[in-house]
């Protein structure tokens, strides 16, 4: 069975770089060892950079940061790479536009909010340029239609799905991204985070926040906050960021706001973090302050639980399912609910007993489970030749996990 892998994101620091970046090794192995012949398609300056038996490479001639002439070589390479596949698989919710010469296509849709921006503005604040939200309103719009399978990352992202597109639940699987648990958990040894400190000259008690400056990343709602409402000494501290600064005429009115306020010193903007340093930045944090208006998933506030470090979410889209009762969770139309959460999660009592529901909530998510479920749905699509090989792996899933499952997550159709 010949498989081909679009996964250009493996160069991308952002969510669904993080996803590609963990489940196409771990996908790429399984196939293999069920006796696939892989071929991935990746972005000159992927990370990703194994070769093997049975696995081809092929990069394009451009890094991923060069937009337009990427967007115009992926549909080139797709094309020819297709050719012969039993099924051509996109990991990053689109398809290239041009005809994709495979049996079957498998696409990853992690969110639809290029086309909620476009539908409901008051309630998603448009954050794409014209053009650039034409093409990935395009782009995802075609993966819908074509595709014979359509992977969620919650059932959230899938009722999206079924409401814009009226995508039928037979082509619809949620399957849950992991963490790597490698990497987060909880940090023993106080030295390692006072190192930490010391490097990013951090202070000894504040909150993080790991995200972008988009306008659905809520980061407004913050620092608004800090800068209008009476705060309790205990819970109002620095709020730290991995991002710079951010420009534009928005957050300079933000920015004049917080120094009128004198709150202004309150915020730090450090930049990007390397990711071996991230589960370090969550233990040493009072809290996440995850307040999104929009995600797919969310990958962040398991990350903090998985440290244990609690995480202050909005109940947004997927992240309440996500979420479950392991997290502060808020309204993010009612400011004072925030408020409310900063407040509580300074509380010792409710903090320990968030704590201990996080880590076990997190632990409920993994990149190898992840991974048989869509290497299941990828034999499956293949029915004269991979029937018996997706019955071998799905007999290795272990179960979804409690207050996890979703109907379609459980489901091999051959």
């Amino acid at each position: 069975m010949k498989v081909t892998f679009f996964a250009t994101a493996t160069a991308s620091i952002g969510g669904i770089g993080q996803y590609t970046q963990q489940l196409l090794p771990r996908l790429v192995s399984l196939l293999v060892r069920k006796g696939c012949d892989v071929t991935l398609l990746l972005s000159k300056d992927s990370l990703f950079g194994s070769e093997g038996k049975r696995v081809r490479v092929v990069r394009l001639p451009v890094t991923r940061a060069n937009r337009q002439m990427r967007v115009l070589w992926e549909h080139a390479y797709a094309a020819a790479l297709a050719w012969g596949a039993d099924v051509f698989v996109s990991l990053e919710s689109r398809l290239p536009l041009v005809p994709i010469a495979a049996k079957r296509l498998l696409v990853v849709v992690h969110d639809l909010f290029p086309f909620l921006e476009k539908l409901q503005p008051e309630r998603y604040p448009p954050e794409h340029g014209c053009l650039k939200g034409l093409y990935w309103r395009l782009v995802v719009r075609q993966a819908v239609m074509r595709a014979h399978r359509i992977i969620t990352d919650s059932d959230s992202a899938a009722g999206e799905l079924k409401a814009v597109f009226g995508v039928t639940p037979d082509r619809l699987r949620t399957i849950y991204p992991g963490i790597d648990h490698v990497r987060f958990r909880r940090i023993d040894g106080p030295q390692a985070l006072r190192d930490l400190r010391k490097r990013y000259n951090l202070p000894e008690a504040f909150y993080l926040y790991v995200s972008g400056p988009g306008a659905r990343k809520n980061l407004r709602l913050i620092m608004e906050t800090y800068a209008q409402t009476v705060l309790a000494p205990e819970a109002r501290l620095p709020v730290v960021a991995t991002m710079t600064e951010p420009a534009g005429s928005a957050f300079e009115s933000l920015s004049n706001l917080l120094r009128e306020s004198g709150a202004a010193d309150l915020f730090r903007f450090i930049g990007y973090i390397p990711d071996e340093e991230l589960p370090f930045l969550y233990a040493a944090s009072r809290a996440l302050l995850y307040p999104s208006l929009h995600e797919g998933f969310g990958l962040p506030p398991i990350e903090a639980m998985a440290c244990g470090t609690p995480a202050i979410v909005s109940n947004r889209a997927s992240l309440p399912e996500v979420v479950g009762d392991a997290a502060f969770v808020f309204d993010p139309d009612r400011p004072g609910t925030f408020v409310a959460a900063l407040h509580e999660v300074n509380v010792d009592s409710a903090r320990q007993a968030v704590i201990a529901k996080g880590l076990r909530r997190a632990r409920s998510f993994s990149w190898e489970e992840t991974a048989e479920r869509i290497a299941c749905e990828i034999l499956a699509l293949c029915p004269q030749r991979s029937g018996r090989r997706a019955r071998e792996i799905n007999e290795t899933v272990p179960p979804v996990p409690s207050g996890l499952a979703s109907p379609a997550a459980d489901r091999i159709h051959e």
